[in-house]
This record gives structure tokens, sequence and C-alpha cells, in this order.
């Protein structure tokens, strides 16, 4: 939950400006499915979070996703304050999930097992360092 009582999945579309139906559209889910995603009624998949992400805007969605399902070496990250504060956030999360993805492909490949567990978490790293770039690449595309 966010400081207004409502959970980030929500103020993050509000953000946007978008309408529940509107954001239903873009992310490719029902707007019944959205609404339950937003009402903590069902659990948010991995991939409609990374398309959060994009089409909110929003990278520190997939760092509270990631947290939630029990992530714990996600680090703890604050809300930026500034251009300035995202870029050097950002920066920071893309070097951890880069070393966390090649950690889990590492040993994936060392043990010679992929579990749904390990194939989870690298996909779910994959999304949010995808989601990162993309948010980085907009920013860069706002400062030119």
């Amino acid at each position: 939950m966010d400081e207004k009582g409502k959970n980030r999945y929500v103020s993050s579309r509000l953000c946007t400006g978008l309408s529940r139906e509107v954001a239903s559209e873009r992310l490719g889910v029902s707007t019944s499915a959205l609404a339950k995603y937003e009402s903590g009624q069902i659990r948010v998949p991995d991939g409609t979070v990374q398309a959060m992400a994009k089409t909110y805007r929003d990278p520190w969605i997939t760092f509270q996703h990631l947290r939630a399902q029990g992530y714990a070496d996600i680090p703890e990250l604050d809300e930026p304050e500034s251009d300035g504060d995202m870029f050097l956030q950002l920066s920071v999360a893309k070097d951890f999930l880069e070393a966390g993805r090649a950690e889990v492909k590492q040993s994936i490949v060392q043990d010679g097992q992929k579990d749904k567990a390990k194939e989870s978490l690298l996909q779910a790293l994959t999304g949010v360092l995808s989601s990162v770039l993309y948010i980085k690449k907009l920013e860069g595309e706002a400062n030119e």
C-alpha cells in the first residue's frame, strides 16, 4: 500500500491519468482482471507487472511486486525525489538485477537442473531488468 491507502497498482495507474478500461486495454487484460489485481483479490502475473511498469512509466512497481512475492534479495529502494535521483537508483537497480540474473543462470548451469523456482526467478529478474532498461531509455529520450 502507498501513503494514500491505495495499492501501488492503482496509484501508478492513476498517476498516468488512465482509466481502468484504457489501462486494461493497453495491458492486454480484461477490466475485471485489472480490478482484481488492483484490489488484491488475485496475484498479478509477472508479465503483467512488466507491462504495467512500461505503460505507467513506473519501474518501482516491479521492485514492490518482487519483494511482495518473497524475493528478499531484491534491494529496498526509495522513491526518487528528482530525475537525477531516479537515474541513480535505476543504475543501481540495473547493476543488481544483471548480477542476480547472471547468478541464477550460473546456478542452473552448475547443477544442470532447471527447477521451476529458478526458472521463475530468472524470468522475473529478466522482466524487471527489461522494465528498468525501458524506463532508463525513456528518461534519456526525455532529457535530449
